[in-house]
């Protein structure tokens, strides 16, 4: 047996130890360096265990289930824990209608499925872009500073033909 930093420490404290059967000394090492989790904090431990993004759902579950039967409770309780466990409110929603009653059945369901990053994709097409481009070219906004008031004026429209504002090219007084 190898003991490292604190324990070494102890060992090494009391003459006594180095005498000690190896049995008396576990014992003894137990009762100085095991801390036993109470019930709460082990269901409190369960009940946070979520199914992670970069993780596979059968090692999510295979956790829960492991943390669970610390706890212990039901595979009924069981398996509702691990369908709240689901981020996805969707793939929650559609757990809760299978209405699972074995810890395989809900694996074969759910054994390929991935979650998604949370919100939309962060790949913007190409037509989006345009779109934004377009929006920031043909509604400029001003804003008036009066002291410490600023006034929103909305959209200023100008002519593309003779660049003046509050009409459009196609009533511009110029346009013959």
């Amino acid at each position: 047996m190898r003991l490292k930093g604190k324990a070494l420490e102890w060992l090494h404290s009391k003459s006594e130890h180095v005498e000690m059967t190896f049995d008396h000394l576990l014992e003894e090492l137990r009762a100085m360096f095991q801390r036993r989790q109470s019930k709460l904090e082990i269901r409190k431990k369960f009940e946070e265990r979520v199914w992670k993004k970069d993780e596979t759902f059968h090692k999510y579950f295979h956790e829960k289930v492991i943390l669970g039967n610390r706890v212990p409770i039901s595979l009924d309780e069981m398996l509702e824990y691990a369908v709240d466990g689901i981020p996805d409110e969707t793939l929650r929603n559609q757990a809760r209608i299978q209405r699972f009653t074995t810890a395989d059945e809900f694996l074969e369901a759910f054994g390929k499925v991935t979650i998604r990053g949370q919100g939309t994709s962060n790949v913007k097409s190409a037509k989006s872009d345009n779109q934004v481009s377009d929006q920031s070219k043909n509604e400029r906004k001003e804003t008036i500073n009066a002291g410490e008031n600023k006034k929103y004026l909305g959209k200023v429209t100008h002519c593309y033909n003779c660049g003046e504002r509050d009409h459009k090219g196609s009533n511009c007084p110029t346009k013959d």
